[in-house]
């Protein structure tokens, strides 16, 4: 690992996040070995597309969000599954006890991500917080009577926790947001093709997090996940394997001010 970015708010480096190494060097200039919460978003459950003959679809044609080269793609869900306990297993080790794992998954990757974390200890699942986004343009401010506004869900937040969670709290508890149509580049202000707007974050990092805490994401891209905690007031220890991303994720904090 190397190109180390730090700050007092924040860790950024570039490495690998299926080796616990990574994690260490990444909370050390933080001053600690454990993280308070675990918030990331790591490559979906995507499958390679193959055509019926076996060989993949046609390199140079037309590429699709999920076929962009920032997209990971796995050959079977054999393959998703090793992936994901590789770096769920490092990052793991270096949580508190009590710390909250919160994953973003899609539909297809839910059940492999549950399976994982309950072999890791966190076999209580408080629930699964839901990004509706909408479609055909409108925005739900926009919505009069006369309108309607369809919603796609097919990304999930999972909330789990080692021991049975904590009682609810006085407020309740936000289980979905209606975030805006299928991102633009004003949601991508760095071009990343799997981002998540703040609005999708906030509620995730305020119910499970106190200003402060460490927040550990293994797979940062763009820093959409460590920009929101930072402007709540949490510190940001984070991991990203690809450099020119760790670049765009240290631009994008160092705008914050």
């Amino acid at each position: 690992s190397s190109l180390l970015v730090q700050h007092a708010r924040y860790s950024i480096i570039q490495g690998d996040s299926t080796l616990s190494p990574t994690y260490k060097k990444a909370l050390s200039p933080l001053g600690t070995s454990c993280a308070d919460l675990l918030l990331t978003d790591p490559p979906y459950c995507l499958l390679t597309r193959r055509r019926a003959g076996g060989d993949a679809r046609d390199p140079h044609a037309r590429r699709s969000k999920g076929e962009q080269d920032t997209v990971r793609r796995f050959e079977n869900m054999a393959q998703y599954e090793q992936f994901t306990k590789q770096w769920m297993e490092s990052a793991v080790s270096v949580l508190r006890p009590s710390a909250p794992m919160i994953v973003w998954t899609n539909m297809l990757g839910k059940t492999t991500i549950q399976k994982v974390a309950r072999s890791l200890g966190y076999g209580h699942v408080l629930g699964e917080f839901l990004w509706a986004k909408t479609t055909g343009g409108l925005r739900p401010q926009q919505l009069t009577p006369s309108k309607e506004m369809l919603l796609r869900v097919n990304e999930v937040a999972l909330v789990m926790f080692r021991e049975p969670p904590p009682p609810a709290p006085e407020l309740p508890v936000v289980w979905s947001v209606v975030c805006g149509t299928a991102p633009d580049d004003t949601d991508r202000p760095t071009g990343h093709p799997c981002t998540k707007p703040a609005a999708v974050l906030e509620p995730l990092v305020l119910t499970h997090s106190k200003e402060n805490d460490v927040v550990l994401d293994p797979f940062s891209g763009s820093a959409s996940i460590a920009t929101t905690c930072i402007h709540l007031g949490r510190r940001v220890a984070a991991c990203e394997i690809d450099p020119d991303w760790v670049e765009k994720g240290r631009a994008r904090i160092s705008s914050l001010g």
